[in-house]
C-alpha cells in the first residue's frame, strides 16, 4: 500500500518546565536537561548531528524549556498490524532533579492542525513517562507500566477535515510519595545529588489508506503541532 507523503509536516514540540515549589514559586534551578544523553529510535524522527545530511529532528535546550522539532514525522512509515502504516518517535531524556526535590506530576498538551480527505483513516496519540534511570542508562521496568500519560485523537476514513487548531486532552502523570512507615526508598525523591530520571515520550502517527488518491497532512501553513509538558516539583518528605 502506498501512502501519500504529508507534504510540508512541520512538528514542534514545546516541552515547558513548570517548575513549582511548595510557596508556588518558580525554582529553575531545579530541573537540569542532559540532552547530550538524549536517546531516540523510530523511523518518524532521527536526530543525529548537525553534520548529518540525513537529520530531521532537533533537540533545543533553553534554560527551564526543552524543544523537539521534527520535519518528517509523519512522512516516513513502517508496517504495522492491521495493514496500518505507522510513523513512530520514541525519546528518552535524561534529567537531573535537584538534591531533596522530587517530580510529583507530569502534565502535557498536543496541539495540532491536520488537512485530511476521504478515503484515509487517521489516528495521532503520544505516550509519556517518567522513570528511575539504572547505572547503565536503562529506566526501571516497573515505572514504566505505572504513572503513564496517554492521549489520542482518531479521524475516521469518511471524515473531510481543514482544522488549523486542535487540541488533544491533557494527559497528567502523578508520582505520589508514599507516607507509610517502613516505605522502601521513594523512588522520585532525589536524595542522590548525582542522580538522574528518564522522561519517556512515544509518540505516533497511524495511517490506513482506504482509497488511492486520499492525502493528509498534520500541518497547516504557517502552524506546527505543538506538544507541552509541565512539571510539578515538590520538596522530599521526609523518611
Amino acid at each position: 500500500m502506498k501512502l501519500p507523503k504529508a507534504s510540508g509536516l512541520r512538528l514542534l514540540l514545546s516541552v515547558s518546565c513548570l517548575l513549582f515549589g511548595l510557596s508556588g514559586v518558580a525554582q529553575a534551578q531545579d530541573v537540569i536537561w542532559r540532552t547530550e544523553m538524549m536517546k531516540s529510535q523510530g523511523v518518524g524522527c532521527q536526530f543525529g548531528s548537525s553534520s548529518d545530511p540525513n537529520q530531521d529532528a532537533f533537540v533545543i535546550a533553553n534554560g527551564d524549556t526543552v524543544s523537539f522539532v521534527f520535519t518528517r514525522l509523519g512522512e516516513t512509515y513502517r508496517n504495522g498490524r492491521g495493514n496500518m502504516s505507522i510513523s513512530p518517535c520514541r525519546i528518552v531524556l535524561p534529567l537531573e532533579v535537584t538534591e531533596g526535590r522530587r517530580v510529583e506530576e507530569i502534565s502535557q498538551t498536543l496541539t495540532y492542525g491536520i488537512v485530511k480527505s476521504a478515503g484515509i483513516r487517521a489516528r495521532l496519540d503520544f505516550i509519556s513517562n517518567l522513570a528511575r534511570r539504572r547505572p547503565n542508562g536503562t529506566s526501571h521496568p516497573e515505572d514504566l507500566t505505572q504513572n503513564m500519560a496517554a492521549a489520542f485523537a482518531d479521524f475516521p476514513a469518511n471524515q473531510i477535515l481543514n482544522e488549523p487548531l486542535a487540541i488533544l486532552p491533557q494527559p497528567i502523570a502523578r508520582f505520589p510519595e508514599e507516607e507509610r512507615r517502613g516505605s522502601p526508598h521513594k523512588r522520585f525523591c532525589n536524595r542522590e545529588r548525582s542522580r538522574l530520571f528518564n522522561y519517556h515520550s512515544d509518540i505516533f502517527v497511524r495511517l490506513q489508506k482506504l482509497r488511492e488518491n486520499a492525502t493528509i497532512s498534520f500541518a497547516v501553513d504557517g502552524l506546527d503541532l505543538k506538544y507541552e509538558m509541565g512539571l510539578k516539583v515538590r520538596n522530599c518528605k521526609r523518611m
